[in-house]
């Protein structure tokens, strides 16, 4: 096959021996505003481990979308429509449905409200 069959074997090679848990112990130090945006309905990268590492990154906004594992191909303009709210307005506020250990960004839709430990991105 060409390119686009050793791509799939890469991604899944790269998936089978990738350790997330040895990053979620460094999450919580990140102060730098991090956008995660999420497909609900990722069969490559399950929701639930999305929503774990949000709950670590004390400066986020998780914004789950309906879509699988890329959704920046799927549905590019909700994707572009994110990336660009949260860059002009990055700011974090709690958000009670996830357990966070800090201030982190909100959820589509929730007012945003900075945190004095996270670092300003202007």
């Amino acid at each position: 096959g060409g390119p686009p069959r050793e791509a799939a074997v890469a991604a899944r090679l790269v998936l089978a021996h990738f350790d997330f848990a040895a990053l979620t112990g460094r999450f919580h130090d990140l102060r730098q505003p991090v956008l995660v945006l999420w497909g609900r309905d990722d069969p490559t990268i399950p929701y639930p481990i999305g929503e774990r590492i949000a709950a670590e990154l004390p400066c986020r906004r998780f914004v789950p979308l309906p879509a699988f594992h890329r959704p920046h191909q799927t549905i590019p303009d909700t994707v572009a429509a994110e990336m660009s709210r949260f860059l002009r307005a990055p700011a974090a506020t709690p958000d009670p449905r996830l357990r966070a250990r800090g201030p982190r960004f909100p959820l589509a839709g929730e007012p945003p409200r900075p945190p004095p430990s996270c670092l300003s991105m202007r």
